[in-house]
This record gives structure tokens, sequence and C-alpha cells, in this order.
């Protein structure tokens, strides 16, 4: 899945596209190929900036090691649907906003979890995978758009490249 459509990448190319030649099922790869590059320099799974709406997004579950603090590193997510914790051969489950809230609060990409002071839990205990959190994964419903821009520079450089370079032929 490319952070840009074939419509954004061919505005952008509309002067070179002159002629009878397609070259849509090249751009879409260009676009592909830019994606997954901006992910691997961002250490992010392939389409991890942008979940999307169609199919819905699934809530996928995770484990964490215990921090034994009142803060827990995730990785980026757009909701929290559940957590848990494991004891006593069982795995337990904090109410997320009476228990634990996410980081920052009422933004995403989710970064993070913290335990409310008031809540049932006031530390992550520590532990080889002993949480348990169910959330959608990503950075964001759509790409933000730098990254939706750099796609389109990305592709359109590599196509502009690739005309260049066989002109002579």
């Amino acid at each position: 899945m490319a952070y840009a459509t074939l419509a954004e990448i061919k505005n952008e190319l509309r002067d070179a596209l002159g002629g009878s030649i397609n070259y849509d099922s090249v751009l879409e790869q260009l676009a592909s190929w830019a994606s997954e590059y901006i992910d691997l320099l961002f250490g992010h799974a392939p389409g991890g900036f942008e979940v999307g709406t169609d199919p819905p997004p699934t809530p996928a579950a995770k484990r964490y090691n215990g921090s034994g603090r009142d803060e827990l590193v995730i990785a980026e997510c757009i909701s929290v649907a559940k957590v848990e914790y494991f004891v006593g051969g069982a795995w337990t489950e904090l109410a997320v906003d009476t228990d634990v809230v996410t980081l920052p609060m009422d933004e995403t990409p989710i970064y993070g979890l913290q335990l409310i002071p008031t809540g049932s839990k006031q530390l992550f205990d520590k532990g080889v995978a002993n949480w348990r959190i169910t959330a959608v994964l990503g950075y964001s419903v759509v790409a933000p758009g730098p990254i939706k821009q750099a796609t389109i520079t990305q592709t359109v450089r590599w196509f502009k490249r690739a005309q260049s370079a066989f002109g002579d032929v």
C-alpha cells in the first residue's frame, strides 16, 4: 500500500506524462517502493504510517515486558482496546481510562501507557512478556501530509531519473 494515490502522483507529473504510453503500473510500483523505503527509514512496519479505514482496522494483541514503573512504552498505535497483565497463571484486565490512560492523552499516535494512582494497579510489574496490550497498531488513520509528500517526491524523482537515463534509447 502506497502513502500517495496514483492521481496525486500523476498530478505532480502532469507535464511529463504526455504521449500515449500508460505509466500507471510503473508509478504505482514506484509509489509502493517509496512507501516501503520511508517505513524502513523510520523503523516502521510496512504500511505503519497509515492504518486506513477500508477495511476497518482490527486491534492486535502484543506482549510487553513490565517496566517496574507507572509508565510503559508501547508500539505506536491509534487506539488501545485492552490492557492485561499476567499473574497467578491467568490474565487480569485493567480498565482503560479508569486504571490506565494513554500517552499522550487524547492524541495519536499513542506511544505509552500510564497507570492512574487511584486505579487497581500502581506499577507495571517487572517481568518477561507479562503485559498484553490489545491495540490498533499504526501511526495514523491516514498518512500525515509530510509522509504523503515524501512518497510523491520520491516516486517522481525515481520516475524522472528513469526517463533521463533511458532518454537516449
